[in-house]
């Protein structure tokens, strides 16, 4: 997790930078992209998941011979994939998307660029995931760590610089694009020369590739419901709403997203583990992964719910200025709250791909997208950028089904949800009492952030006292 928290931290601290440097019509432009790039996130049709798994359960087996027949499958089937999907990215980017977001003259050619330098750059991240699921396969996390914590700062610190130097995003794109390539290339020499796996297409099986297939196309359509209708709300709300709502709705789902992604990161130590347990590794039970993820997780998250809805006014504003930390301020909550629950069913989602259960992932994660879209563009037809966010959020309360189902598969009762409960009691309990002692006193910002800053401190200190007593 350590290079997504530096990435979250280093993130943060520079939105108001960026706000300030690109404007709020090319700070839109750069979420613009980011929202088509989203959109992508089938690329590899699933071909990375599927591969791991596979792979995972031969290694948990010890039949090394398998787990390269179905390495060098998976190559073969997924790059000439990837090449076509990234010519579909450019030409569907620089041909429509000037329309679509509602951009024109100069504008418009510096999307039209940015969509070009983001084609490269979305194909050298999905392949290199692939060797990226490889490293994770072969449990080799501290490396990946070591790897995304330079990577993630060269690409934040580096494009806050390419950012104040040309007031460009085309340039922030083509920055990160060359990053990319050069994080593919050492992910490709790690699985040339440490797993002993090169990249040999002669080794395709028949029999692995249809053996794959059916795993496959679920993962696929679940990265298709995931990229393509995950992404509908916001490339809607990108048409309907002006550029300032854009960016302040995106702002949210920037930092709600780096709160999130630490999730993301622990999903391939989960999704790893638990296959090599369905393998036959008895040390590595999905339910006890389970277990140890959840409690792990839910007390951060659920303190980060709680927090961001009792002092989201004061940190905004201070950390954005009047303009837009007011704007900020009344989106924040919902969609960091609702990305927060994203987070936690992060677990649940990594197993029912372990568990070989991705038609039910599939038919849940589509609930939620087309729940995300209707609920956003009503909430915004009632009540505007406020509206849009609070739907954002309802439709994630869905996301409780998907995890009452696995714990169910694994064994898990429910009635183990009932220490959650008491965890929320107590936190709502101590943020609550600690901002209206505050607010009794104040109502200037700059206090209130102080009185923020003690009121994380010691809800962090409590849950640290009691994961050690936990861990003892």
């Amino acid at each position: 997790m350590l290079p997504v928290l530096v990435t979250a931290i280093v993130g943060i601290a520079t939105v108001p930078l960026y706000f300030r440097v690109l404007g709020d019509q090319m700070y839109a432009m750069w979420f613009y992209v980011g929202t088509l790039t989203g959109a992508f996130g089938f690329m590899d049709l699933g071909l990375g998941v599927a591969v791991g798994r596979y792979m995972g359960v031969a290694l948990g087996a010890n039949d090394q011979n398998a787990a390269k027949e179905y390495w060098a499958t998976g190559n073969v089937i997924v790059l000439p994939f990837l090449l076509l999907f990234t010519a579909v990215f450019i030409v569907v980017g620089t041909v429509f998307g000037p329309s679509w977001f509602k951009v024109s003259g100069h504008d418009a050619t510096i999307l039209r660029w940015a969509v070009l330098w983001g084609g490269f750059g979305l194909f050298f991240a999905y392949y290199g995931q692939m060797w990226h699921s490889l490293a994770q396969t072969h449990l080799d996390f501290k490396y990946l760590a070591i790897l995304r914590t330079w990577f993630s700062l060269l690409a934040s610190l580096g494009s806050v610089v390419v950012a104040l130097w040309t007031r460009n995003v085309a340039a922030i794109f083509a920055f990160t694009s060359c990053l990319a390539l050069i994080q593919f290339a050492l992910l490709f020499y790690r699985g040339q020369h440490h797993y002993q796996l090169p990249l040999k297409l002669a080794g395709f099986k028949k029999n692995r590739f249809k053996e794959m297939l059916p795993y496959t196309l679920k993962t696929c359509g679940q990265l298709l419901s995931g990229s393509v209708l995950g992404s509908l709300d916001r490339i809607f709300l990108g048409r309907v709403a002006p550029a300032l709502d854009f960016a302040v709705f995106n702002v949210s789902i920037n930092i709600g997203g780096r709160l999130s992604s630490l999730s993301t990161a622990a999903m391939g130590p989960i999704f790893n583990n638990t296959t090599r347990g369905v393998g036959g590794d008895q040390s590595r039970k999905p339910a006890d992964i389970y277990r140890e993820s959840f409690n792990l997780m839910f007390p951060w998250y659920s303190l980060a719910m709680i927090g961001v809805f009792f002092w989201s006014a004061p940190v905004t504003e201070v950390w954005l200025g009047a303009k837009y930390g007011t704007a900020v301020g009344q989106v924040f909550p919902w969609v960091v709250a609702g990305l927060c629950l994203n987070a936690l069913a992060s677990i649940s989602t990594a197993q029912t791909g372990s568990l070989n259960r991705v038609g039910t992932g599939l038919i849940i994660q589509s609930s939620v997208s087309l729940l995300a879209l209707a609920f956003v563009l009503l909430g915004w037809f009632l009540h505007g950028i406020v509206g849009a966010a609070i739907g954002f959020f309802c439709a994630r309360l869905f996301l409780f089904f998907q995890d009452a189902l696995v714990r169910k598969w694994i064994g898990i009762p429910l009635s183990e949800y009932y220490s959650a409960v008491l965890v929320i009691l107590r936190q709502l309990a101590l943020v609550g009492g600690l901002w209206l002692a505050f607010n009794l006193f104040t109502t200037q910002s700059l206090i209130l952030l102080v009185g923020c800053a003690f009121c994380v401190l010691a809800a962090s200190l409590i849950e640290l006292r009691i994961l050690w007593r936990s861990k003892k």
